[in-house]
């Protein structure tokens, strides 16, 4: 019986593993094949049970994903070798989650009309609609592409009643490559606060929240 159970077990793996491989030639991003994951979990269970000295593989392994895990990405290159540094929690959120602290800011002021998010879709936590400059809001988003001036820019934010924008600051790598988008933030807002590259802006224009 013992063939069987570790059939089976292979079994969940070769489908964990056939159903990662259709996921990637439709969406060519690992993180979709997340949910692959518990089921090919369990083949390694089993490798586990079966060799007791892959536990320790697996412990060399995750050691070597940490050392390496710098070269992941812009977000990750400085994490592992510093994040037992006291106060590197708070500026590295600083530094790639600026958007947390302006958040808190808004909230913080109460705002109830929709924020605008330019050249990122962070919204998380917001208490108020967000709109961003993306995909994720495509008519917000193909408004704003659509304006050829920074007129027409506060034209499409008066229309969906945005009176507070959080955008990339000039002079930073997150800067906003639009001309118009800079005009208009240049022309028809106020600087409210900064945190990191990032800044909220108030529309001039905007009325006053009740």
């Amino acid at each position: 019986m013992a063939w069987r159970a570790g059939f089976t077990y292979w079994l969940y793996a070769c489908v964990s593993i056939l159903g990662a491989l259709a996921t990637l030639l439709s969406v060519p991003n690992l993180r979709y094949i997340y949910a692959a994951l518990p089921l090919f979990s369990v083949a390694v269970a089993y490798v586990f049970a079966k060799q007791r000295s892959a536990v320790f593989v697996a412990a060399a392994v995750a050691i070597l994903n940490l050392i390496c895990f710098g070269t992941a990405g812009f977000y990750h290159k400085d994490f592992v070798p510093n994040i037992f540094k006291s106060g590197f929690s708070g500026s590295y959120i600083r530094y790639h989650s600026a958007e947390r602290q302006l958040i808190d800011i808004l909230n913080a002021t109460g705002v109830r009309s929709p924020v605008a998010f330019l050249g990122d879709n962070k919204v998380a936590g917001l208490n108020a609609q967000a709109l961003s400059h993306s995909w994720h809001c495509d008519a917000f988003s193909k408004s704003l592409h659509a304006a050829n001036s920074p007129r027409q820019v506060e034209r499409v934010l008066a229309e969906n009643k945005v009176e507070f924008l959080i955008a990339p600051r000039k002079g930073t790598p997150a800067q906003l490559p639009s001309l118009i988008l800079n005009q208009f933030l240049d022309e028809f807002t106020t600087p409210v606060a900064r945190a990191g590259n990032l800044y909220i802006a108030r529309r001039r224009n905007a009325q006053t929240n009740p």
